[in-house]
């Protein structure tokens, strides 16, 4: 995608709107070049101390931002300092305002260093792109000479090199000032944290039905012992057999109170990606260390997984079935009981999945990019594509969103396989979302590189997409790997009839990214061939993919 596109769609975003003055005139810079090219400058223009200028400019602009905008963050933190004591005397409404206050700082800092990450990145590409277009000159990735005046001649100086330490010393400047920000957020919100109640043993004695692991009736969270994994079942409903349908459910609970956290797989009994993040994620958590709860349910659809089907036992697709219907038929009773029981346990919600039976993803997301907080966590996710989506009505996304509870879904790969590559880079996406909401920091040495915006680190943002489906049947060949871009017109699949013959080549509508394809070679008409994502300015308030 064009990052020029990128970096006007997110100044138009509503949470940015107030400072879309701000980010940089790339569209104006890039022209600037342009009528360098085509010589259409006057003499004084046509200096390359004019761009410079031009740079500068733009550079104090974002600086002087990042400086109102922190100072104002800096006054919001030391209204909260002004309240007095903070342990289990403090009164509920108080308790209540300042955390309130917190959790509106730490989302004023994240989309305060989303800006000036963002508009960093764009300040050094439209200088690397003078070098390159106007001065012939290719800057590596790692150049680090300072650009001194006068050292060369007015046409062999590096814009880059000229503007890299200015844009260095902005980002330490502000790196310096976001980690004390963070560590006064942190300490402020482990202050006000009251300190989760005893393990309520009555309880847990009233719910359990013996078995090797516990089965409980329900989710009991303030029961659950804190400081400590729990691993249960929750009874969801009863089987042909009259036995119930039990889901694993595993609990980290912190010692203190916090966000609670639910990531949920396999609500497509075919898709295992996800049951291996979530057993590594609480194999590896701290829990000494942890602020409110993460929960982990591997297997949503334990009929569909003991079958290696995606569907429930009665043959229908789950994740069309939400909100579900306590007297509706077996599907519709069970995805009102998982929303019930579990989804509504959770404050933050991931859903983990993968491509269907036949078909093959990149690892992507899909999320609601106008919503502030689900636009955030799937940036955080590092994904190779992210894909805006509303969430379609019978989606266990959309019940989770109707009830507030933000949420998002990554498809991790392909189905009936076990990928470690992405599922260790999915896991990364959900240690950073622990992370962003002080549960569990993780170690600064793993953090990402922090002058590095995740627009620019190879995750192509779409702001729709949709599925190309088969007009003809056959045996049917796709093409261009996922993750590629193709061409509008640009041949992406051919179908063949039993004799060899090719009935039909399909092209691309439009220019795209491929998200996900199909690699079953029986193809009959209607079925999916490939599934594009369109890079557009602005997220549309209604997108729906066809999941």
């Amino acid at each position: 995608m064009k990052f020029g596109k990128s970096l006007r769609r997110e100044a138009g975003l509503k949470w940015n709107e107030r400072y879309g003055d701000y980010y940089v005139e790339y569209k104006l810079l890039k022209q600037h070049i342009k009528n360098k090219l085509d010589k259409k400058l006057d003499a004084a223009k046509s200096k390359h101390s004019y761009f410079e200028t031009l740079l500068l400019l733009q550079l104090s602009k974002i600086d002087n931002c990042t400086k109102t905008r922190m100072k104002a963050l800096q006054n919001v933190l030391q209204k909260c300092r002004s309240y007095p004591s903070k342990d289990e005397n403090m009164d509920p409404a108080s308790r209540e305002e300042v955390l309130k206050l917190v959790k509106n700082c730490k989302r004023r800092m994240v989309r305060l260093s989303a800006f000036v990450k963002l508009n960093s990145t764009a300040l050094r590409k439209i200088a690397k792109k003078y070098d390159k277009k106007v001065l012939g000159l290719m800057i590596p990735e790692n150049a680090t000479t300072t650009y001194s005046v006068g050292s060369t001649s007015d046409s062999s100086r590096s814009m880059y090199l000229f503007l890299e330490p200015r844009v260095v010393n902005l980002l330490e400047r502000f790196v310096e000032k976001e980690a004390a920000v963070e560590r006064e957020i942190a300490e402020e919100l482990f202050a006000i944290a009251p300190e989760q109640n005893e393990t309520d043993e009555e309880l847990l004695e009233e719910l359990e039905i013996q078995e090797s692991e516990p089965v409980y009736n329900d989710l009991a969270l303030d029961a659950l012992p804190p400081g400590e994994v729990t691993r249960m079942f929750i009874a969801m409903q009863q089987d042909e057999m009259s036995r119930s349908i039990d889901v694993p459910v595993i609990v980290a609970k912190g010692k203190v109170d916090g966000p609670v956290l639910g990531i949920t797989s396999a609500l497509h009994g075919n898709e295992l990606n996800g049951i291996t993040l979530i057993a590594k994620l609480f194999r590896e958590i701290d829990v000494e260390t942890l602020r409110g709860t993460v929960i982990g349910i591997p297997v949503l659809n334990p009929p569909g997984f003991a079958r290696h089907q995606r569907a429930f036992h009665d043959g229908v697709d789950l994740n069309r079935c939400f909100p579900g219907k306590k007297n509706g038929n077996c599907s519709q009773v069970y995805c009102s009981v998982i929303l019930e029981k579990l989804v509504t346990k959770f404050d933050y919600h991931v859903d983990l999945h993968t491509a269907s039976f036949g078909r093959i993803n990149s690892l992507y997301v899909r999320a609601d990019m106008n919503n502030s907080i689900t636009h955030h966590m799937a940036l955080l996710q590092k994904a190779q594509i992210i894909v805006h989506n509303t969430a379609p009505d019978g989606s266990l996304r959309s019940a989770a969103m109707s009830h507030d509870i933000p949420c998002i879904t990554v498809e991790i790969g392909n189905p009936l396989k076990i990928q470690h590559d992405f599922v260790e880079d999915a896991l990364k996406g959900v240690a950073s979302t622990l992370d962003w909401l002080d549960m569990l920091p993780i170690h600064t040495e793993d953090r990402d590189d922090p002058d590095t915006e995740p627009l620019d680190r190879n995750t192509t943002v779409c702001s729709r997409s949709y599925w190309i489906f088969s007009q003809h049947g056959g045996m049917l060949t796709v093409g261009p790997p996922t993750c590629t871009w193709v061409k509008k017109g640009e041949v992406i699949a051919t179908v063949r009839n039993m004799f060899g013959d090719i009935v039909t080549k399909y092209k691309a509508p439009e220019d795209g990214i491929v998200v996900g394809k199909s690699v079953n070679p029986i193809c009959s008409t209607g079925d999916r061939i490939l599934h594009l994502g369109v890079c557009d300015d602005t997220f549309g308030k209604k997108v729906n993919d066809g999941h």
